[in-house]
């Protein structure tokens, strides 16, 4: 998303509930510790403060009370099974982010600082789970993959009907980065053969969704994929930085077939107000790399791999679809 997804929570909630999961207070909960006394004696947590997040769980309708005790509703899921990706939500990651974002100064003096784990290694050369880099956080990466699934359903139509205008006749389409599958199972039902192209571990987390739905899957190095008509990705440049990014661009371009177009839906800086393009650039520092780029650093990517690219508004999505079609002099040669 461009900004703070607006299914997060108020910043005073996500702190909050940051705390409530960094202290265990959740999870001592969800064992059936029903009482804030019991609470504070199964936690580091004072006596009023057990009573005070205890009171502040169920007024959010996490808690629901049972006489003279508290018992975690269906709200509070996403915090205790990550089994089935689609009952996380969004709240998980949104506290993972905030995580980030409290590491924030650490982030900013460390000389080599994480690779953000949605990014892995290069999309361009190496198997997306390739080990270069930390190993991926399997709990932050199905947090990711449920609050994409969770990806409001109208804001994933737009996203998608955007890809088909730019290429009606494309009867197959390769989603890059689409781990969870939200926006591919959307091509599925429109009737366009899919592929998720992305890492292994993220396939392999959602290979259930996946199958059910009939997409494919690949965690192939994306030089190495089929060539597409259509290839289609989400903020996947933002992920990234620039010499990345013109890379995966190119290689992208490779792969489409000679009339193939390449939709990318990212957040363009020259298109957002000033407090919005900050909060992608703060986030995505966070997260350890990529930033908010603006429409001419794409186009410049573009350029270099040889597509004309054009910038195409959403109706009532903060990114635009940048589109990319082969120039006659590439596809003459």
């Amino acid at each position: 998303m461009p900004t703070r997804d607006s299914r997060d929570p108020p910043l005073e909630t996500l702190a909050l509930l940051w705390a409530v999961r960094e202290t265990g207070s959740m999870e001592a909960l969800s064992r059936g510790v029903g009482t804030p006394a019991a609470l504070a004696a199964e936690t580091e947590l004072t006596p009023d403060a057990a009573t005070a997040v205890v009171h502040a769980l169920a007024d959010l309708g996490l808690l629901d009370r049972v006489g003279d005790r508290y018992e975690v509703t269906n709200r509070a899921l996403g915090f205790l099974a990550t089994r089935d990706l689609r009952s996380i939500g969004s709240l998980p990651a949104a506290l993972d982010a905030f995580d980030d974002l409290v590491a924030l100064p650490r982030t900013l003096t460390a000389d080599a600082p994480d690779r953000d784990p949605e990014s892995g290694s290069s999309v361009v050369d190496d198997d997306l789970s390739a080990a270069t880099g930390p190993p991926v956080d399997d709990v932050r990466l199905r947090n990711r993959l449920g609050a994409a699934l969770a990806t409001d359903s109208a804001t994933v139509r737009a996203r998608v009907t955007a890809a088909v205008r730019a290429a009606p006749s494309a009867d197959r389409v390769l989603a890059i980065g689409d781990g969870s599958g939200v926006h591919a199972r959307e091509f599925q039902a429109r009737g366009i053969e899919a592929t998720v192209l992305d890492g292994a571990a993220a396939i392999e987390a959602a290979r259930p969704l996946l199958e059910s739905a009939g997409v494919d899957a690949t965690a192939r190095p994306l030089t190495c994929a089929e060539p597409t008509p259509l290839a289609f990705g989400v903020s996947l440049l933002t992920s990234m930085e620039p010499a990345e990014a013109r890379e995966t661009v190119a290689a992208v371009a490779g792969r489409l077939e000679r009339d193939g177009t390449l939709v990318l839906v990212e957040p363009l800086r020259n298109r957002l107000d000033a407090e919005a393009a900050v909060a992608v650039d703060v986030r995505r520092l966070a997260a350890g790399a990529g930033r908010c780029r603006s429409e001419d650093d794409l186009r410049s990517w573009f350029d270099a791999a040889g597509l004309s690219a054009d910038v195409v508004p959403i109706p009532g999505v903060e990114a635009a679809a940048v589109v990319g079609r082969l120039e006659r002099a590439v596809l003459e040669d």
